[in-house]
């Protein structure tokens, strides 16, 4: 769910449609090496302000390549738990897993959607729960979003990123409208 579309489209119930974001993860993680995962795991401490997870439980909804799961799970919490819709994203963090993640019992891999919320309260309450640029790739925001924070424990922490409309935001609909074409 993260990253620019391409061109491959699911569809999941109904109208709901999604685009495989997995794809262009694949190819990031191609090209991926440990200083990568330092330089995730930088990043990851200095946006949540939390340099260990020890004790805590972990959700990252729409995880697309998994760097944050790993994060997660490179800073101690005792569940992380990364959810996507797209199975190429499920396979890029299947793939982080095996190669970095030594301890499956501490780290589930599930394909769902945020706006499932029989789904989402199926995985239980999380004392955080990530989601980072993806709940308004959804088509129902406010939905996800409303679904999302019934994830949260009481007294946990909810780290939520969207993107919003800026004045280049139409000229970057064409660009991604361009780019979605292109194989």
């Amino acid at each position: 769910m993260k990253g620019f579309a391409n061109k491959e489209a699911q569809v999941l119930s109904g109208e709901q449609i999604s685009f495989s974001f997995g794809r262009n993860w694949q190819k990031y993680l191609s090209g991926f090496d440990r200083s990568a995962i330092d330089q995730a795991e930088r990043s990851f401490v200095s946006f949540t302000s939390q340099s260990s997870l020890e004790g805590d439980t972990f959700l990252d909804l729409g995880c697309g390549s998994g760097l944050s799961s790993l994060c997660a799970y490179r800073l101690g919490a005792k569940r992380v738990v990364s959810v996507d819709i797209d199975p190429h994203s499920i396979d890029c963090v299947l793939s982080l897993r095996t190669h970095y993640g030594d301890d499956r019992r501490r780290w589930e891999i599930v394909n769902g959607s945020a706006l499932d919320a029989g789904f989402l309260a199926s995985l239980g309450r999380f004392s955080f729960v990530y989601s980072w640029g993806v709940l308004h790739h959804t088509g129902s925001m406010w939905k996800a979003i409303e679904n999302v924070i019934e994830s949260v424990e009481p007294a946990g922490k909810l780290h939520l990123a969207l993107y919003n409309e800026h004045r280049n935001s139409a000229r970057w609909l064409r660009v991604k409208r361009i780019c979605n074409r292109w194989p």
